[in-house]
């Protein structure tokens, strides 16, 4: 029991409830997905130095570099990723890339 007398509830309880939440864990999900996609095509390096932000609704992968030499890469093979993705079923909506460099994308 919790302080405040009631038992706790479930995770699935508090999901079906609050669809923000929902939301949330579904578009962190969808990004998993989309990192290990881009971690198997791209290699270690990838991996380590970039991170995705986001799949946008008007198909824009947004990918966040360690470093600005990263972005530099990751531009430069902008329309190389596009045409992979667009073999790929669960990145086949992305029509361009975005790069933006950040602290520590790891």
């Amino acid at each position: 029991m919790t302080d405040s007398g009631k038992s706790p509830r479930k995770l699935t309880e508090v999901m079906a409830r609050d669809t923000t939440l929902s939301l949330l864990l579904r578009t962190a999900r969808e990004l998993k997905v989309l990192q290990a996609l881009l971690d198997a095509r791209m290699g270690t390096g990838f991996a380590a130095n970039c991170k995705v932000a986001a799949l946008r609704a008007d198909g824009t992968l947004v990918l966040v570099a360690r470093s600005p030499v990263w972005a530099s890469r990751l531009r430069y093979l902008g329309n190389e990723l596009v045409e992979w993705a667009k073999q790929v079923p669960e990145l086949a909506s992305v029509s361009s890339v975005h790069v933006q460099v950040g602290k520590d994308p790891v």
